[in-house]
C-alpha cells in the first residue's frame, strides 16, 4: 500500500503554524538568528514592565539602557491597561465602540503579526481601519515632519498615512490563512 505524500509549502519564514510542531533544539538554534521582535513582540511589551534585565538583552543589555529603566517601565505599565477607547480620549480621535476596550499592546501584536503573516484584513470601513486612519490623521503634524525629512529619498514614506493603512488593509491582498479542507 502506498504512503501518502505529505509536504510543506513555506512561503513566509517568519511565520509557523503552530500545526508543524516546530520545536526542539534545531529549530531553537535555526530561530536563534531570527527576528525575535516579530514572534516575541507580546513577551517584550510585557518585559518591559515587569522584567527590565530580560527586556534590555534584547538591546545591548541592562548597562547599557540603565537611564531608561524608569520611562522604559513607565511606557510599559501603561501599555499593560492602555486601550483604544483610552487612547483615542488621550490623543482626541475616535474609536468604534465595538473595539474600544482591546489594550493598545494586542492591537500593535496583532497589526504586526499581521504584516509578516500577509493578512490586511483591516480594510477600508471596519472599526480598526477607521481607528487608524483617525489615529494618523490626528498624529499627521508630526508624520508630515517625516514625510518631508525622509519622503525624497524613500518615496513610500512620502505619505506615511497611505503606506500605515495599507499594510494593515489591503482589498488586493491574499488571505493567508484560508484552510484548505481534505
Amino acid at each position: 500500500m502506498p504512503v501518502p505524500l505529505t509536504f510543506y509549502l513555506v512561503t513566509d519564514t517568519h511565520y509557523y503554524d503552530t500545526s508543524f510542531k516546530a520545536s526542539g533544539p534545531a529549530y531553537e538554534e535555526r530561530s536563534r538568528t531570527d527576528q525575535k521582535c516579530v514572534a516575541e513582540t507580546g513577551a517584550i511589551i510585557d518585559a518591559m514592565a515587569y522584567d527590565f534585565m530580560f527586556f534590555t538583552r534584547l538591546f545591548g543589555g541592562p548597562e547599557k539602557n540603565k537611564k531608561l529603566k524608569i520611562p522604559i517601565t513607565a511606557v510599559g505599565k501603561l501599555l499593560q491597561k492602555l486601550t483604544l477607547k483610552k487612547l483615542g480620549k488621550l490623543l482626541f480621535f475616535k474609536v468604534d465602540k465595538s473595539i474600544g476596550d482591546r489594550l493598545v499592546k494586542d492591537v500593535g501584536v496583532e497589526l504586526v503579526r499581521n504584516v509578516f503573516v500577509g493578512d490586511e484584513p483591516y480594510t477600508k470601513g471596519t472599526p480598526m481601519y477607521d481607528a487608524v486612519a483617525n489615529l494618523l490623521k490626528r498624529l499627521h503634524p508630526i508624520t508630515h515632519i517625516i514625510e518631508k525629512k525622509a519622503g525624497g529619498k524613500t518615496p513610500m514614506f512620502a505619505d506615511i498615512d497611505t503606506f500605515v493603512l495599507s499594510m494593515i488593509g489591503d482589498v488586493k491582498q491574499m488571505d493567508y490563512t484560508a484552510v484548505i479542507e481534505r
